[in-house]
């Protein structure tokens, strides 16, 4: 239910130096994102979308600004620690390279997430996850067994893994075909439809335009 804000943004903003000159990657960026909501980032290339992506992630710190995820606070003196704990918590990411580890199987790369977080009962957890994105048969191949589209259903299985309140994908249907894309969309839509905050980072139109909401990036100002 959309009933409060999990995401705020208050004047974000992320400069990098180079040489003597300061980069503004980011500019006095202020948004509100409530629980349940679709969001997309979008914007050309060069906008900041992914420096954004990255700090909503907590990948990154903002170099000026606050933000509030929920619940907790996040500015540029927050330490390592903290953000990966409140990361672990809160998030489940879904990449347009899957990040799937190659070697263990489909099954194992579900359980990562709840090994780094110590819970229990991870394999029947995962099996659960496999089979609502309709990978229960292939539970035991390896990621290299699969088509992308499969792959990158592993992959929102495992962002699932912990039950967070915001799904954070980056571009996840673009390396796929348009149809592995469709029924990817489908499967986060729906996911989002059961009260988890989805936010995509797109170059894609078609995909902007379902979110029920939009943050429009150019030079690293919100347009």
């Amino acid at each position: 239910m959309k009933n409060s804000s999990i995401i705020t943004l208050d004047g974000i903003s992320k400069v990098f130096n180079d040489g003597d000159v300061p980069f503004y990657a980011l500019r006095e960026i202020h948004a509100n994102i409530m629980q349940g909501d679709f969001v997309s980032i979008v914007g050309p290339s060069g906008s900041g979308k992914s420096t954004l992506m990255n700090i909503i992630g907590l990948l990154d710190t903002p170099s000026s600004g606050e933000m509030v995820i929920a619940g907790k606070q996040v500015t540029h003196k927050t330490r390592i620690n903290a953000l990966a704990r409140i990361r672990k918590d809160t998030i489940g990411f879904v990449f347009q390279t899957f990040n799937l580890l190659p070697r263990i199987s489909v099954l194992q790369n579900v359980e990562l997430p709840m090994v780094y977080a110590g819970r229990s009962q991870r394999k029947k957890r995962a099996v659960e996850l496999l089979t609502l994105v309709g990978l229960e048969k292939r539970i035991s191949y390896r990621p290299t067994e699969l088509s992308g589209g499969e792959r990158q259903r592993v992959a929102i299985a495992r962002a699932l893994a912990n039950n967070p309140d915001i799904i954070l994908a980056d571009e996840p249907t673009g390396n796929l075909d348009s149809k592995s894309g469709d029924t990817i969309l489908s499967l986060l839509k729906k996911l989002n439809k059961k009260g988890t905050t989805l936010i995509i980072v797109t170059h894609d139109e078609h995909i902007a335009r379902q979110a029920s909401k939009q943050i429009k990036l150019k030079d690293g100002v919100l347009q």
